[in-house]
């Protein structure tokens, strides 16, 4: 299983709700939250490129990995 795409959606209510879905190319997705801060959506779009293919079963692993590559393209 690896991930295709991430999508992010904000809902405005009382303060600004963000949800990300993450979609794999054995057709399951997940779908979580995030608190909103300026920028987030970008950062969440820029993020896409480093966890696509990704397995995200391996989630400490999907972690270190996510973190060790961000860093790297934050350079």
């Amino acid at each position: 299983m690896k991930i295709v795409r991430l999508k992010t959606a904000v809902v405005e209510g009382n303060f600004d709700w963000t949800f990300v879905r993450v979609e794999t190319d054995e057709g399951i997705s997940g779908l979580g939250e995030c608190f909103f801060a300026p920028g987030l959506t970008s950062i969440l779009r820029s993020l896409e490129a480093v966890i696509q293919g990704e397995d995200p079963r391996t989630s400490t692993d999907f972690f270190v990995s996510c973190s060790l590559r961000s860093l790297v393209r934050a350079r």
